[in-house]
């Protein structure tokens, strides 16, 4: 199973469309009115109920939905919560549909204290039981439930549809990419990567607030959700960072394992960090990074300005003593993995602000750091059975497997990401390249001809050397290598701001007018005789590869096959195009997807007007292309030849 962590974005609201390559409607879930209800019948449904585990005694109530509104008929079954764990059993259900609202209303351990809570709380998760007879309620279902119901409305799916879009969102929000693990499977002291998500999750929503604080913060969310799937309140992100890099992680996973109820105890701790490292802007604290001083730029944050230093792989507020953490990485973990065994935190009086976590407002400035990422270790059957074991006699090797490398580093296997590699190992070595000489610098990239277009097969690596004074003006607040790795940006190229690309007045980044002055043949920031690629451009691209390759390798063809995270044989990159797609990262919104080996994005020359902005065209570890309506997010630049 796949757990891997992001950088958040949150500065705006945006319009985001999911295309592929081929043009019918990819809409899996279809419609309610597609869907037939299934009368439930004498059934039984068990599971645990968590935040800590409810108490024995409390209860779990099963509230029949209406198949259509999904609101509640009146019938209901009622369980009683009889195991340590939270476990709970309801028995002979009936129900004229599959849909079913479970509540849990009672008291918890609380794992922030180690206690038995003081006050009560209530949690949902909505369910389909024509397909389960478990199902777990936790803070994570409690999160989904309005935000699926919502989506199931509008946007007519199945809940099940719905329920796996909310759980994407979810998980982006807190930093996480969702692995397809539904949230009703979880359970705390669960051994997987979600699970130890779950838990983490838990422990940053609750560190520094009082129970009642915490209900409170956890409704707040709920309803923040729903509409949009974002978490836009920016004050509670940093207010939640601030308690999350204050929470003693260490006691809490004593508290937790002095309720003497299992044996296993995720590692949490990797999330917490990951979430208040973000927030803060700090990015990951790798090898290369040992000894960095980097302040917080989260100007909601009570540390706001103070400098943390990057020491054996965690970040350490500078003059604070660092406790050692008794949690050490697993195998499943979803640590930075730079070497370290320990997690080591910083204990300070709890935070009394309700001030929340954001990225910088600068659009270019936002976190960025893809060349510090590292892939969670591969656990896929079919690549450890080809790569065979991973020990200290082959360290730091690297092999293939489905023609993709893997590098060996203590002890597991992980994708080998871009910031591991030679530049020319992003290329085809069976494609004849052209050659394309930017006079402004003397860079030289590679060109290849896919149908009768001729593109840049590497992304723009240009500073404004030799530049108009139109463009050094318009490139003047520009962040080009956010990773502050200039070596890793000279083989990847920079970002640039869709303006900058553009070339034209940074005013257009929030000003937003019928008309925008770019031309249909634009040439922006690329060299002479050549220019920003049009959505039709990249239409036309994807036409031809298509028709020659057909919709299954439509994106596959086009990514190099190096430097991807390894996301089963379905997906596997080819770059049999030589168009050699690789994966940087990339800032959108709340999509989060600006893992190195997971995303990247490119800038486009399309501007129709207030209704039809198309700034972005994104591809991610899947077969997806996604086309953006934003101008503030940094994406690399593909020039396309003028037409002869």
């Amino acid at each position: 199973m796949k757990f891997k962590f992001y950088t958040f974005a949150l500065l705006f609201s945006t319009l985001f469309f999911a295309v592929s390559c081929s043009s019918e409607d990819k809409n899996a879930g279809g419609t309610s009115e597609a869907e037939n209800a299934i009368a439930i019948t004498e059934k039984t449904v068990a599971g645990v109920s968590q935040k800590g585990p409810f108490t024995s005694g409390s209860f779990v109530t099963l509230y029949e939905l209406n198949f259509r509104t999904r609101a509640q008929t009146g019938k209901s079954f009622v369980g009683k919560i009889t195991g340590d764990k939270g476990e709970f059993s309801i028995d002979k259900i009936e129900l004229a549909s599959q849909y079913a609202l479970f509540r849990a209303d009672g008291f918890y351990r609380n794992e922030i204290t180690g206690k038995v809570s003081a006050s009560q709380i209530s949690l949902n998760a909505i369910s389909d039981l024509s397909e389960r007879e478990n199902v777990n309620v936790n803070l994570l279902t409690h999160l989904e439930y309005e935000r699926a119901v919502w989506l199931a409305m509008e946007k007519e799916i199945a809940i099940k549809e719905a329920k796996a879009e909310a759980d994407r969102e979810i998980f982006a929000v807190f930093g996480a990419e969702y692995d397809g693990n539904r949230f009703e499977d979880l359970d705390i002291f669960g051994n997987g990567d979600a699970d130890a998500a779950l838990l983490g999750i838990s422990v940053i929503m609750h560190a520094g607030r009082s129970e009642g604080e915490f209900s409170q913060a956890l409704a707040n969310l709920a309803q923040d959700l729903q509409n949009d799937g974002k978490w836009d309140d920016l004050a509670a992100i940093a207010a939640t960072a601030d308690n999350s890099f204050e929470a003693d992680t260490v006691q809490i996973r004593k508290n937790i394992e002095s309720w003497d109820i299992s044996k296993t105890v995720p590692e949490f701790a990797p999330v917490v960090e990951q979430f208040w490292n973000d927030a803060f802007g700090l990015g990951r604290c790798t090898a290369k990074r040992e000894g960095e001083v980097r302040p917080d730029s989260n100007s909601r944050s009570k540390y706001y300005g103070e400098d943390f230093v990057c020491e054996k792989g965690h970040w350490h507020l500078i003059g604070e003593k660092k406790t050692p953490s008794s949690a050490s990485i697993s195998s499943s973990s979803t640590s930075d993995k730079t070497g370290s065994s320990s997690s080591s935190t910083t204990k300070r009086s709890s935070s009394s602000s309700t001030t929340k976590r954001s990225s910088s407002s600068s659009p270019s400035a936002v976190s960025f750091d893809s060349p510090y990422r590292e892939e969670t270790s591969i656990i896929d059957p079919e690549v450890l059975a080809l790569l065979g074991a991973c020990d200290d006699d082959n360290e730091k090797e690297i092999k293939k497997a489905f023609n993709v490398s893997f590098i060996c580093k203590r002890g597991l296997w992980h994708s080998l990401l871009l910031v591991d590699m030679e530049q020319n190992s992003w290329f085809n070595p069976d494609i004849t390249y052209g050659t394309l000489t930017d006079k402004r610098n003397g860079q030289t990239y590679k060109t290849v001809v896919i149908g009768t277009q001729n593109w840049m097969a590497e992304n723009l690596h240009y500073a404004g050397e030799n530049a108009s004074e139109e463009l050094t003006a318009n490139l003047a607040d520009e962040n080009l290598c956010p990773s502050e790795d200039e070596e890793y940006c000279k083989k990847a190229g920079y970002v640039y701001s869709w303006t900058a690309a553009m070339n034209i007045s940074p005013i257009y980044k929030t000003k937003v007018m019928g008309t925008i002055p770019i031309n249909e043949v634009h040439q922006g920031i690329c060299p002479d005789g050549w220019h920003i690629p049009t959505l039709d451009e990249w239409g036309a691209l994807f036409d031809y590869v298509k028709s020659i390759y057909g919709e299954t390798e439509c994106a596959s063809v086009l990514k190099s096959s190096e430097g991807w995270i390894w996301y089963g044989t379905t997906y596997v990159p080819s770059n049999k195009t030589g168009f050699s797609v690789i994966s940087t990262g990339m800032e959108y919104n709340q999509i989060s997807l600006s893992l190195m080996g997971g995303a990247t994005a490119f800038i486009m020359a399309t501007y129709n007007g207030i209704t039809d902005i198309r700034d972005l065209f994104m591809f991610n570890v899947q077969e997806h292309f996604v086309e953006g309506a934003q101008h503030i997010y940094p994406a690399h630049v593909r020039c396309v030849e003028n037409p002869k």
